[in-house]
Formats: structure tokens, C-alpha cells, sequence
């Protein structure tokens, strides 16, 4: 299959792989666990999800592919995730002026 993938620039996606043979995409799965401790089996698999993740990621960029269709991909199949930004309750500074009121409490009781 890696030889298949790496003769092959059209394949972008594991299923198109999996379209003429007589078994299921579910089989790659069940290999990848079966093989896991293989490391020439294992390699091959792990090179197999890079070299497909690539070119959907570059085909994307060429704008070959529907981007809407590539973010579901990359999410479900490689875990790819939107960036999530943390918002904590950080304590603004404080205006200048207002700092040197709080700093200078004579300031606070001289007439305007």
C-alpha cells in the first residue's frame, strides 16, 4: 500500500486506496493494531497517515480541495483541533492617571 501511495500523487484519502481491493478501509484499523509491534509493519502505516495527511494539507493550500471537507478530515482522521484560546481573569493594568491616584491619596482630596 505505501508503494501504491507514494507511485500514486492522485490518492489523497485512505479510502481510495481501499476502492478496488475486496475488504474494507476497517482492515487498516484492525492492522495497525495487529501490527503494532512489527516496527517495518508499523513504519509502513505511520508513513502511509503521513504522506496522506500531507497532501491533503498541501492540496488544500494549491486550493485542489474543498477546505470545509479537509477541516471534517483532518479533525476525525488526524487529530488535528481548532486552536482553543484560554481566557483567565487576568487583572488589567491600570490606567495611568488612576494608578497615580491610588499610589497618591493626598491627590485624591485636592480641589479640581
Amino acid at each position: 500500500m505505501l508503494i501504491e501511495i507514494k507511485n500514486n500523487a492522485d490518492v489523497f484519502f485512505l479510502g481510495q486506496v481501499f476502492e478496488e481491493r475486496d475488504y474494507s478501509m476497517q482492515r487498516f484499523s484492525e492492522w495497525r493494531e495487529k501490527f503494532k509491534d512489527n516496527e517495518e509493519i508499523s513504519e509502513a502505516m505511520k508513513r502511509i497517515q503521513e504522506l496522506l495527511e500531507t497532501r491533503v494539507v498541501v492540496g488544500t493550500m494549491k486550493k485542489e480541495l474543498n477546505p470545509t471537507i479537509v477541516i471534517f478530515h483532518l479533525k476525525n482522521n488526524y487529530q488535528w483541533t481548532d486552536k482553543v484560546e484560554e481566557s483567565r481573569n487576568k487583572e488589567l493594568p491600570k490606567p495611568i492617571f488612576v494608578s497615580w491616584m491610588l499610589d497618591n491619596p493626598q491627590a485624591q482630596n485636592s480641589p479640581q
